[in-house]
C-alpha cells in the first residue's frame, strides 16, 4: 500500500472542520512548501486529495477546473 493510499483512507470522512485541523484557504494558506491534505470541489463533487504547496507557485495537484476549499498539514513520514 502506498503512502497517498494510507493517507486517503486516513481521511476519508475526516470532516472539513477546524476540529480536525482542516484550515479554508479562504482563511489562510499554508505559510511553509510541503506536501498536503487538500478538500477540492469540482462542480457538485467534492473529494479529497494529496497536493503540493510551494509559497511562489500556489498548489500543484493537476485537477483542472478545481476548486480547492480547504487543506491539512500532514504529518512527517516515520524514520524507516
Amino acid at each position: 500500500m502506498s503512502v497517498h493510499t494510507s493517507y486517503m483512507q486516513a481521511l476519508d470522512g475526516l470532516p472539513a472542520s477546524p476540529q480536525y485541523g482542516w484550515v479554508p484557504t479562504a482563511e489562510r494558506l499554508p505559510i511553509q512548501n510541503g506536501r498536503y491534505a487538500i478538500i477540492y470541489k469540482q462542480g457538485s463533487v467534492r473529494k479529497e486529495f494529496i497536493a503540493d504547496y510551494d509559497d511562489f507557485y500556489g498548489w500543484n495537484c493537476k485537477l483542472p477546473d478545481a476548486e480547492i476549499t480547504h487543506w491539512l498539514k500532514l504529518p512527517d513520514m516515520p524514520n524507516a
